[in-house]
């Protein structure tokens, strides 16, 4: 029997075959254009990734693609997508046809500076500024029930902004999206209300005079009072068992106050410490000496000096011979010759305005476990600082509060990790005799 051939179908087929081959070997490109000082294109390969590469001091200010061409609005949809950036180096074409519209735009030394009433009152208006000029101060807004207490660069208020200081570069971003450098500050609040604050001597002497304050107020340190009975002063307490430290730098805080529904006001009373036979002086090590000294008169905070070489002592929890004074010691200075931290030797302590410590003591986070906050950070000694790992350098729980950071000279490298996340750093000095940084020593 001879066999029938369907042409009909077999010459579909092939037009389908042809078909099938020629929209998987050739690709759409889509039509790129573009404004301003710069070039773009889309990528041979792959069509759907548009490349902006803008020129000197320039930005890409916008990217989108369109089935409409730009140059001939009547023809095609109007419909149009602003493109993603991929994170790599290019754009992201919802398709690999169409049109493509790149918009470049030169750097400028706009600041736009806009006022957030965190949740009160009527914010001030915007203030447009350039780089080198000043923020000019609004009027403090008034709220009743709350007391306004300034303007703050973030939205928790823990970052005063400073309205003394010219607008730079370095505390900004430039904001490509919106073309300036935009700067918000946020208005800092606390619940209004007076607060009596009174003194109680537990047992010695004469209690200083009260203090008629608001809440957000700092109470003003009284002078130490003097030794009675061979009892020496110590601090003032929160509460009568005089367990816990109070900070004259922090601001009134309802949850440390007590409310006097007769007084109508809030009230806290602070304790004083006293303690028999204390020492301000002593051997903390077989070479090594400690003395206490007050850092102004009456002011009852103290420096810690930790003088001579070789090892420290280690203590058990609670037992080093200046641990009484843990809350007041201020300041910690350790001689170069001294090499090893003992054990528990700063436990208790948890701010400190200064610390000192040579590059050669074998120091690691548990050498300063309890100490939350410090100011000034001397590094001392010669030679080479160790590396470190993260969470392993002993200012590691003061790390945001960090301000002022001293390299001595005698320093010669300047160990990985070393000062890894010092948010707050506003002063370095590192000296010219520095040759190395280990890795991420800032970042």
């Amino acid at each position: 029997m001879k066999a029938t051939v369907n042409k009909t179908l077999t010459l579909r087929a092939a037009m389908m075959l042809l078909a099938l081959v020629f929209t998987t070997s050739v690709s759409a490109q889509p039509t790129v254009s573009h404004t301003g000082n710069g070039d773009a294109y889309a990528d041979e390969d792959n069509p759907t990734h548009i490349h902006a590469i803008p020129a000197k001091n320039n930005y890409v200010q916008m990217a989108i693609w369109s089935e409409q061409d730009p140059n001939n609005p009547g023809e095609g949809s109007a419909s149009s997508i602003k493109l993603n950036w991929s994170g790599a180096d290019y754009y992201d074409a919802p398709y690999d046809y169409g049109f493509v519209q790149v918009t470049f735009a030169e750097y400028n030394d706009n600041v736009v500076v806009t006022f957030n009433g965190n949740g009160h009152g009527t914010a001030p208006s915007n203030q447009n500024l350039k780089l080198g000029e000043k923020v000019t101060r609004p009027e403090d807004p008034q709220v009743d029930k709350y007391r306004f207490m300034g303007w703050y660069k973030d939205a928790k208020c823990t970052q005063p902004y400073d309205f003394d200081a010219v607008l730079s570069k370095v505390d900004l971003r430039f904001s490509t999206g919106n073309g300036h450098y935009p700067l918000k500050l946020y208005a800092k609040w606390v619940d209004a209300g007076d607060v009596q604050v009174t003194f109680n001597m537990n047992g010695f002497g004469t209690a200083p005079s009260s203090q008629s304050l608001q809440v957000g107020d700092k109470v003003a340190q009284p002078y130490a009072p003097t030794s009675y009975d061979g009892h020496q002063f110590i601090w003032w307490y929160k509460d009568s068992e005089c367990t816990q430290p109070y900070y004259f730098e922090d601001e009134l805080k309802k949850e440390d106050l007590v409310w006097s529904e007769d007084d109508k006001c809030y009230k806290l009373t602070l304790y004083a410490k006293w303690v028999n036979n204390v020492s301000f002086v002593g051997n903390c090590g077989q070479e090594v000496t400690w003395k206490l000294t007050e850092l102004a008169k009456w002011s009852g905070l103290y420096k810690l000096t930790i003088d001579g070489s070789g090892e420290m002592d280690d203590y058990q929890a609670g037992n080093s011979p200046w641990y009484v004074f843990r809350h007041v010691i201020r300041s910690i200075s350790i001689s170069d010759d001294v090499t090893k931290i003992g054990n528990n030797a700063f436990e208790g302590i948890e701010r400190l305005d200064e610390l000192t410590i040579p590059v050669s003591t074998s120091a690691n986070h548990k050498s300063f476990a309890n100490l939350k906050q410090l100011t000034t950070l001397n590094i001392s000694g010669s030679g080479d600082m160790n590396d470190y790992t993260t969470g392993d350098t002993p200012w590691k729980n003061c790390r945001g509060s960090i301000e002022h950071l001293t390299i001595g000279e005698g320093i010669t490298r300047i160990g990985a990790i070393a000062f890894y996340g010092l948010q707050s750093l506003k002063e370095i000095v590192i000296p010219t005799n520095v040759t190395s940084i280990g890795k991420n020593a800032f970042y």
